[in-house]
């Protein structure tokens, strides 16, 4: 039951903030011509600062039921006082992680005062729409009006852009009773028990099996994981991943397909963190494959989820190693790695450290600014190149390796232990780019504190 409860304790909220400028307003008679469907919905929750406001006043489509393939335009207007300008962005809220592209017709600038809005959206997959402000600075939203049809019209989005508290408090109900019955019980029903390994299990699907054959394989293919996480709860086991570099994904995947003992099908996340199976259907135990593959789907969620944000439900809580002291300030002269378009810009703030050098074994903190004009889809990560072998870099306790990038000026805090020389780096990465090889778009490398040999 406690590993039923693991599955359901957890929603994903994800809502992309890639910024972009809508280049012009349309004719209302544009409006009809493209979007001839009325579509009716209702509104859900609303949140804006002191003197903000949004207006919802239409939403016309290419059908009149919301559903994923459809595209639709909303329209209004908007009121803006709390900032000098923000960004206003089409939206929706989904319960899965993996960045989708966003088009120009999503977002507009808009500056201090009122006025009107169209916004266009193709939904890719089910999800709660909302029209909401984003800072420009930032990236972050502050303030927003949830819309739609149904049960995809959210009325509690359970967080507070005014009050962040409200929202760690709220995210906290974690640990709230859950009913054994009514909705939960045909959930539970659905699952079924946990199927428990193999008397006889072949030792390529064992925990130890497969973590050596993902560092084999991350050796093999010359990259590094920053992390590697086995989920070992119930059969088949799951194997979670976060890149180094996003480009290594398809590099790790090359090389798990030459192994005849693992199929690899699938999973979820993107390109910097992945929770898959690698474990064939034949391994499966005899009459367990459907109960497997229903519970499979939410499994890989979950581990998707802890390698990404961490551990979504602890029945006894465990304290978080300690950071070591970074007393040492680190002076570098940042080298380019690759040249940058336009405006594009990685600027170094602060680098400090267990030692007044790069060093294997050392943990460090960098932070600085990134500014990106020229990308729609883009991720910023500190990573380190180095020679074939095992992991080269890791994320410090409660940090991570790479951000998605918004358009505009995006802050950046990596704290991180150096495990192997390396060339270290900060690197932007176009993930519309999909050259398996290559997709870095413009970096810098530490300068003259990077291991060279």
């Amino acid at each position: 039951m406690k590993s039923n409860l693991k599955l359901l304790a957890f929603l994903v909220v994800c809502s992309s903030t890639s910024i972009r400028l809508l280049a012009a307003t349309t004719a209302s008679n544009e409006l009809k011509q493209d979007f001839q469907l009325a579509v009716q919905y209702e509104l859900g929750e609303s949140e804006f600062a002191p003197g903000d406001n949004i207006t919802i006043e239409g939403l016309h489509g290419t059908t009149v039921a919301i559903r994923p393939g459809g595209t639709y335009c909303v329209t209004g207007t908007y009121t803006l006082n709390s900032q000098d300008e923000a960004d206003l962005s089409f939206f929706a809220t989904t319960t899965n992680k993996i960045l989708t592209p966003v088009e120009a017709e999503q977002t507009m600038h808009v500056v201090k005062g009122t006025g009107s809005f169209r916004l266009i959206k193709k939904m890719t997959e089910e999800g709660y729409l909302h029209v909401s402000f984003y800072s420009r600075t930032t990236g972050k939203g502050f303030g927003g009006v949830y819309f739609g049809q149904g049960q995809w019209v959210l009325r509690d989005k359970h967080f507070s852009y005014t009050n962040p508290r409200a929202q760690m408090e709220d995210h906290s109900a974690a640990h709230e009773e859950v009913s054994f019955t009514g909705p939960n019980k045909v959930l539970f029903d659905y699952l079924g028990n946990p199927v428990a390994p193999p008397s006889s299990i072949d030792p390529a699907y064992t925990k130890e099996g497969l973590t050596h054959a993902m560092e084999t394989a991350a050796q093999n293919a010359g990259i590094s994981l920053a992390t590697l996480e086995i989920d070992d709860s119930e059969f088949p086991f799951l194997v979670g991943v976060v890149f180094a570099d996003p480009a290594d994904k398809e590099k790790l995947k090359e090389q798990i397909r030459k192994v005849a003992a693992y199929a690899f099908s699938g999973g979820v996340g993107g390109d910097t963190s992945y929770a898959m199976n690698l474990v064939p259907y034949k391994a499966f135990p005899r009459d367990f494959g459907q109960r497997i593959y229903r519970r499979m789907m939410l499994r890989e969620a979950v581990l998707y989820d802890k390698i990404t944000t961490g551990p979504i439900v602890s029945s006894v809580a465990q304290a978080a190693p300690e950071t070591p002291s970074l007393s040492y300030t680190l002076t570098v002269r940042p080298e380019i790695k690759r040249a940058f378009h336009g405006n594009d810009s990685i600027e170094i703030r602060s680098i400090t450290g267990t030692a007044p050098k790069f060093q294997p074994g050392g943990t460090y903190r960098v932070v600085g600014t990134c500014r990106l004009e020229t990308l729609k889809n883009a991720t910023l990560c500190l990573g380190n190149t180095a020679k074939p072998g095992s992991q080269a870099i890791m994320a410090s306790t409660g940090s991570a390796l790479s951000k998605p990038l918004p358009n505009g000026t995006t802050e950046f805090d990596f704290t991180f232990t150096v495990l192997r020389p390396g060339l270290l780096h900060v690197t932007i990465y176009d993930m519309d780019n999909h050259d398996k090889n290559d997709n870095a778009y413009a970096g810098i490398y530490l300068g003259d504190v990077v291991f060279r040999r």
